[in-house]
């Protein structure tokens, strides 16, 4: 082999490099094998197989025009005539000029780096924040060097290069501290090598899937709200998201009015999914819209009356879903009118209205209801005529009709006999309209409980016969009727059961039109009332006084004008009134006798019914009376007031009728007293105690 043109050394620690060098040198050199088709190299005494050449510098075949043919050939960047890095010298491997490959000029500083060395950043070999100086040896415990320093907070150390699971030392050069991490999407440093296409720091931007670090587009299963989208489902049309299809509404949340037509959604509240779809959501001929945004059956389908939307432009005022009548609005199998608005008039029976019938144009006929404002009011246009439903059809022989219930102007259409129903009321008709003021109707007869028309003049007619309603119905038992008041040749009607009669003492019936003042039934004396035998007392409240002695009030006797007589008490009020006089029944009666009465018991000023002797009974108590009246204070009496032995006589003043003793200051000479007081004797003489003058 001829000495190297340019060569460097690096020392081996170890056979590893020298072993990998021979072995690669072995197999290029196993291509030397003989063959049928050969090329003798003289200068090396080796033989190539047919397509190969001796390389210039080494004995060993190379493919011809290929690297170690000493020409710098297409891509090559160098040729030294050889294919190996270089050799062994006194233990230390020297590298020549060319590598193996003729790729790399094997200088420190040529950005590659080649056998022995740990690195090579070009240029920049040697700068500040390099890893790598200008020998092409790492800088030791630098980010790049490619040596995981944990205590310098390193993850991995890929070198120059980012590598799937680490970011190079050029993550540091966007953000400080990036640099021999694991990658992570939102870190924001690109690295390609693990994937990512952008990096946002994690939040989705225009460009950039914030949370993937992929770039956005409808159909990449991100949803980048930032970019436009609000939904994603792999580009696909789904029941809530419109594929990648939909133009400018791709990745949008579908919806109807939208303009594009998404099979698999259903509009909110629709039954089906999309048909069509105008741009807006607005109603077409063909095309129901989106309902003002309230959506809605039939909302985005082809428009079809029965379909629950309502499309105008499709000349449909309303529609009701599945087709069938509603009360405003007619179905499907209306014909002319189908789903319009249900009206009495429109010549089409809507039974979910309530109609029975209807007439094109909404005039009365014999069987049915017309429309107009009446009939509409009541809820009975286009229904079938009857008498009751509260509207007057002339054309059916009603003359009115306020309902089913009579009225004080129209008998009702519950009214019997039936040909009175619908017709004005009138007394005689056998129908009791009683609104109208009847209580019964006979046909316009009087009857036992039934003023006729006759009455009509007192206004009560057809009403029930009652006495004191001013009308005479013999056949009701009435003898006279002039009202509910009584008067001197009837009783009223408030006179039970001697009502409408003509009055009577006895008749139960207090006439006082007549002079009544009481009446007992049958004329009998009462407690309260004279009988129909007490002459002109008769009917009047029984009093002591009245001229008839009435045994149930309690009389015994009737003093003339009620005045007492020796044998019976006059009307005083009392008890006694009328009652024969007799001491002690507290009634003080001067005519027989009496000064006063107070009863059984003596008072301070009466003697009482038990007075001894009988004559001073029922007499003014005074001293001398020969009755001794204790409530009077009297303790003895004697007869005619006179002193006696045992009573102070009427004149001993405040001791009149006392028991005397001496020292009452009353000389009482029948007792034997002389004085009472020293006053009272002859001096000398003095009153002793026992009032003797000594």
């Amino acid at each position: 082999m001829q000495p190297f043109a340019k060569r460097h050394s690096v020392r081996i620690w170890g056979t590893c490099i020298a072993l990998t060098t021979i072995a690669t040198i072995a197999a290029v050199a196993g291509s030397c094998t003989l063959n049928t088709k050969t090329n003798f190299c003289e200068q090396w005494d080796l033989r190539c197989k047919e397509g190969q050449q001796c390389a210039v510098d080494q004995a060993v075949c190379i493919n011809v025009g290929g690297c170690g043919n000493g020409n710098i050939d297409n891509d090559e960047a160098c040729d030294d005539g050889n294919i190996v890095d270089g050799e062994m010298q006194n233990g230390v491997f020297v590298v020549d000029s060319c590598s193996h490959d003729c790729t790399s000029t094997q200088e420190c500083g040529n950005g590659i780096v080649d056998t022995g060395e740990a690195c090579d950043h070009g240029k920049l070999n040697g700068e500040p924040d390099e890893t790598c100086d200008i020998t092409c040896h790492l800088v030791s415990r630098v980010c790049g060097n490619g040596i995981v320093d944990t205590d310098k907070g390193e993850q991995c150390d890929s070198g120059d290069m980012d590598s799937a699971d680490c970011n190079s030392r050029l993550a540091d050069r966007v953000k400080q501290g990036l640099g021999c991490k694991a990658p992570k999407c939102g870190d924001g440093y690109i690295n390609m090598a693990a994937g990512e296409i952008c990096d946002s720091l994690g939040i989705n931007t225009a460009q950039c899937n914030g949370l993937v670090c992929t770039l956005p587009v409808c159909g990449d299963n991100v949803t980048n709200p930032a970019a436009g989208e609000e939904c994603e489902a792999d580009g696909l049309d789904t029941k809530s998201c419109n594929g990648k299809d939909g133009g400018a509404t791709s990745c949008h949340l579908a919806s109807c009015g939208d303009g594009y037509v998404n099979t698999k959604f259903t509009p909110s509240g629709g039954l089906a999914v999309e048909e069509c779809d105008t741009q807006g959501g607005g109603d077409t001929a063909t095309c129901n819209g989106n309902n003002k945004g309230d959506n809605g059956p039939g909302s985005c389908r082809f428009s079809s009356c029965g379909d629950g939307y309502a499309n105008t432009t499709a000349g449909e005022q309303c529609d009701n879903l599945g087709g069938l009548d509603l009360a405003l609005c007619n179905g499907n199998a209306a014909g002319p009118v189908k789903c319009k608005l249900a009206a009495c008039g429109d010549g089409y029976t809507n039974a979910a209205r309530g109609e029975t019938c209807d007439i094109i144009g909404g005039g009365d006929t014999l069987a049915c209801n017309g429309s107009n404002t009446r009939s509409n009011d009541l809820g009975v246009s286009c229904h079938a005529s009857r008498c009751g439903d509260g509207y007057t059809n002339l054309l059916s022989g009603e003359l009115c009709d306020d309902g089913n219930a009579d009225t004080a102007g129209c008998n009702g259409g519950n009214a019997n006999p039936s040909n009175t129903r619908c017709q004005l009321p009138r007394c005689g008709d056998s129908h009791i309209n009683l609104l109208a003021g009847e209580t019964c109707d006979a046909a316009g007869a009087d009857t036992a409980t039934c003023n006729g028309i006759a009455a009509a003049d007192k206004l009560a007619a057809c009403h029930a016969a009652r006495c004191g309603d001013g009308y005479l119905n013999r056949l009701a038992s009435e003898d006279c009727d002039v009202g509910d008041a009584d008067t001197e040749a009837c009783n009223g009607g408030s006179a039970d059961n001697a009502r409408c009669k003509v009055p009577r003492c006895g008749d139960g019936h207090t006439n006082t039109a007549v002079g009544e003042e009481c009446d007992n039934l049958n004329g009998a004396d009462s407690a309260t009332c004279n009988g129909n035998a007490a002459g002109p007392a008769s009917c009047k409240t029984s009093a002591c006084g009245d001229g008839h002695v009435n045994g149930a009030a309690g009389e015994t006797c009737e003093p003339p004008g009620g005045l007492d007589t020796a044998d019976c008490n006059g009307n005083a009020g009392d008890a006694a009134s009328c009652h024969a006089s007799q001491c002690g029944d507290s009634h003080t009666n001067m005519a027989d006798g009496e000064q006063c009465d107070v009863g059984r018991n003596d008072t301070a000023l009466c003697n009482g019914s038990r007075a001894t002797p009988a004559t001073t009974r029922c007499q003014l108590s005074t001293c001398g009376d020969n009755h001794v009246n204790a409530a009077a204070g009297e303790t003895c009496d004697s007869t005619g007031g006179v002193d006696t032995t045992s009573c102070n006589g009427s004149g001993a003043g405040a001791h009149q009728c006392q028991v005397p003793t001496c020292g009452d200051g009353y000389i009482n000479t029948a007792h034997g007293e002389q004085c009472e007081t020293n006053a009272d004797c002859t001096a000398p003489a003095t009153c002793n105690g026992s009032c003797k003058c000594v």
